[in-house]
């Protein structure tokens, strides 16, 4: 059983709820504090984290956390169309 949970403000996340997350997509983040916990929760660099500000609609930063094969974050785009 799978769950999606949705959030505007990644800073109001309880950090409980976020240790049980195991995939993030996280789109553009205006504020400084938003960047700042999202690059906590998907081990950014600086450079990527800065990225957060400038995404595009439907561009999106993507972690399987806890995944072997793929342990990084990665840039995704999410067509609009869907």
């Amino acid at each position: 059983m799978g769950f999606v949970f949705v959030a505007q403000d990644v800073t109001h996340i309880d950090p409980l709820v976020r240790a049980a997350c195991g995939n993030y997509i996280v789109f553009s983040q205006s504020s400084t504090e938003n960047r700042r916990a999202a690059r906590e929760i998907l081990d950014l660099s600086a450079a990527e984290a800065e990225w957060l500000g400038v995404l595009e609609p439907g561009e999106c930063f993507i972690r399987f956390v806890g995944d072997r094969d793929w342990p990084y974050a990665f840039l995704g785009r999410i067509p609009s169309d869907v």
